[in-house]
């Protein structure tokens, strides 16, 4: 086969010109999830979730920006339920530890309204409440959501509707509720009004 010296000059300066531009795309993905962290404001309202690490951060697998009027007690955090006394009506989520209110609203499957006593370890719950200054949740709403959650075995995967306390984009870390979540290239970005 015999190929021109100008199909060969075209063909290298082929090569040239989109080498440069897919590895600008790359560094742009990346500079995305970074980029995100630079244009976050303390105390803006995020929905965040990912999969807790061993460490106690949490690796990111979307957030998203939200828009709109929040309440001091619009916040939340939905996971598995790894400890629970109902005595002192307390419960824990990840690190979150959670205060349930005398007067909050437990529902089980279905949205039965039912005790606290019958909430137990394992179970997949959203609950709805307000973040403290002392990092405790004070819960208003427990709701079990096994029926309709289900994660990965050995994963304890975390959702929370919060505020952001502080950004890194250096090493693209998220502070929100107490927790730290580490963006990845894999972490998806949305924007959300309420």
């Amino acid at each position: 086969m015999n190929i021109s010296a100008h199909a060969i000059r075209s063909l290298l300066l082929a090569v040239l010109l989109i080498a440069p531009a897919v590895s600008h795309a790359k560094s742009t993905r990346h500079g995305r999830k970074a980029d995100v962290l630079t244009t976050l404001k303390t105390g803006q309202w995020i929905r965040i979730e990912g999969v807790l690490n061993k460490d106690h951060t949490v690796q990111c697998r979307e957030i998203k920006i939200l828009t709109g009027d929040f309440l001091d007690d619009d916040w939340a955090i939905t996971g598995q339920i790894d400890e629970i006394d109902a005595r002192t009506r307390r419960l824990t989520i990840g690190a979150m530890a959670i205060q349930v209110a005398e007067d909050a609203v437990v529902e089980g499957q279905k949205g039965r309204i039912v005790p606290l006593s019958e909430i137990r370890r394992g179970m997949i719950v959203e609950v709805d409440g307000t973040y403290l200054k002392n990092r405790t949740f004070l819960a208003g709403d427990v709701d079990d959501e096994s029926d309709e959650i289900s994660y990965p075995a050995g994963e304890q995967h975390l959702r929370i509707v919060a505020r952001v306390e502080a950004t890194d984009p250096g090493r693209r870390r998220l502070h929100a509720m107490g927790m730290v979540f580490v963006l990845t290239d894999a972490t998806q970005v949305k924007s959300v009004i309420r």
